[in-house]
């Protein structure tokens, strides 16, 4: 079997606890496969609170209070990739090209052209 990835999942708009609660569509169903054979580790930012995990069924989403803690905590965790979801407007989708850390987008709609694409090394849907 092939080695086991450590991937960081940014979802990076604000989480609303009472959606993110019943996640449970085909993009957390896939991250939750992925899971089963690699290390992914979920992030989002709550700007209202400092840094907590929320306990999601499927798997833990680490909450970040601003894009400052959320680049910290991927910097200290050292993944072998950075997954995205949603458009190329992300707001932290630079914080791979700033670590040297390469990215993946799974374009979800929206904006083609933006600021974030130039930092993604794939994207696909």
């Amino acid at each position: 079997m092939a080695k086991a990835l450590r991937i960081a999942f940014i979802w990076d708009w604000n989480i609303c606890p009472e959606q993110a609660i019943t996640w449970q569509d085909g993009l957390a169903a896939a991250l939750r496969v992925i899971a089963k054979n690699h290390n992914v580790i979920l992030f989002t930012i709550d700007e209202t609170r400092p840094d907590y995990v929320f306990p999601h069924p499927y798997f833990p989403i680490h909450v970040k209070q601003n894009g400052d803690n959320l680049r910290l905590h991927i910097k200290e965790l050292k993944p072998d990739v950075i997954l995205h979801w949603g458009d190329m407007t992300r707001p932290n989708g630079s914080v791979g090209t700033e670590l040297g850390i390469p990215q993946a987008i799974c374009f979800a709609g929206g904006h083609m052209e933006g600021p974030s694409l130039m930092h993604m090394d794939h994207i696909f849907v």
